[in-house]
């Protein structure tokens, strides 16, 4: 497994990458400068690109089992960004990594760094858009490549445990995941052409089942999702204490006695010819049990208990994909961030609005996609096209 981790200067990538000797770290910046005479900096932006290109040749060329690489997406420059990012970052490394710093950390640590000379100019919130600039890319070069894209905070402890999993195998990316669950989704098809992919918290249901469940106070750490950071060592994080609990059948059963279903989401879907499937963040065992309490649905894949699988924001998109590639039309269901990239990789996606709208999906539709939204909804995003029913809509 190739990894490349980036952030901001000063954002702990060298005292991170000291507390994870178990994965071989190749320096970036050393290798490049150490072909130039240390001027890298002073070469031009094709000379630069050359030698980029020429270190990952390097990288490709080493055999060692599990490698990490500490790598630069983009440079402030005149008012904008310079990429140093390129296509054969791009397609050589499995997984793309971010240590996401707070912004105003980052700048206290280079006012007393040597790096103050160079960025000491830059604001708190020049920082922020600089960190908006390089997640946003390189989420989307992960996307586009179907590769891996993880978001680090802080928690050197859990990084630490997180990564060593990554690195032997234990903790599956995205894509594995994916892989694994569409081949299962595709065994239960069973002859059907078309498959729906429906999100279980606040789509099918009223309430959040996952957040229904009773675990104790202190074990709940839902705030490290803060941020819309949906990534595989997010989900990995908030599973780890399950672990702790042996009795979790018991604690499902009220929360599953108790659900409320949208019944005119489940009426809808249940007049649609096609494999029905809850594809959740959440627990993929108590939503099993839940698509059979629904009477509608046909299974569920999402997260295991273990956190050795998790079904993330990109795991949920690739899920779509592979079952498109695969010959099948997908239909999507979901209503929040976690959901959208599955939306928009299914031939048909669907926004589903409840009491409280999602403030992030809100902001995303309105800059303009390709979604729609049923019309029986009381409450409804803006800016969405309505239809009577998803239904008919696919009639």
């Amino acid at each position: 497994m190739k990894f490349v981790i980036y952030g901001l200067p000063c954002a702990g990538k060298d005292y991170l990458l000291s507390k994870i000797p178990f994965i071989q770290h190749i320096k970036g910046s050393t290798w490049l400068n150490a072909q130039c005479n240390n001027k890298f900096r002073e070469l031009s932006s094709e000379e630069q690109n050359d030698l980029r290109r020429q270190f990952i040749k390097h990288i490709n060329s080493i055999e060692t089992e599990n490698v990490i690489v500490d790598g630069h997406y983009a440079f402030p420059d005149n008012g904008g960004y310079r990429l140093a990012f390129t296509d054969s970052d791009g397609d050589s490394y499995d997984v793309f990594i971010y240590l996401d710093t707070p912004a105003n950390i980052i700048h206290e640590r280079i006012q007393s760094s040597e790096k103050n000379t160079i960025y000491s100019h830059l604001t708190v919130s020049d920082l922020q858009a600089w960190r908006d600039y390089e997640v946003s890319g390189l989420f989307e070069e992960a996307l586009r490549r179907g590769k891996e894209f993880i978001l680090l905070d802080n928690d050197i402890d859990s990084i630490v445990k997180f990564m060593k999993g990554m690195a032997d195998g234990s903790v599956l990316t995205a894509p594995q995941v994916s892989r694994m669950n569409a081949d299962k989704v595709i065994s239960a098809a069973s002859g059907k052409t078309r498959i729906i992919l429906s999100d279980g918290d606040k789509t099918l249901t009223v309430e959040d089942l996952t957040k229904s469940v009773s675990i104790p106070e202190e074990l709940k750490v839902h705030h490290v999702f803060q941020g819309d950071r949906y990534t595989t060592y997010q989900f990995w994080k908030v599973r780890q204490p399950y672990a702790s609990l042996n009795d979790l059948d018991d604690r499902y059963a009220p929360a599953l006695s108790n659900v409320h279903f949208d019944e005119s989401i489940l009426k809808d879907l249940s007049k649609i010819d096609g494999l029905k499937v809850i594809v959740t963040a959440g627990l993929e065992d108590l939503w099993s049990k839940a698509a059979t309490v629904s009477g509608v649905m046909d299974m569920a894949v999402g997260s295991k208990t273990n956190g050795l699988s998790n079904m993330s924001q990109l795991g949920k998109a690739y899920l779509c994909r592979y079952l498109e590639d695969a010959g099948f039309q997908v239909i999507a269901l979901g209503d929040n961030m976690v959901d959208y990239y599955m939306l928009m990789e299914a031939s048909k996606g669907y926004v589903i609005a409840h009491a409280k709208k999602n403030a992030s999906l809100q902001k995303t539709v309105l800059a303009g996609t390709k979604l729609k939204q049923p019309s029986y909804n009381q409450v409804k995003f803006d800016g969405v096209e309505e239809v009577v029913s998803i239904h008919d809509d696919l009639e």
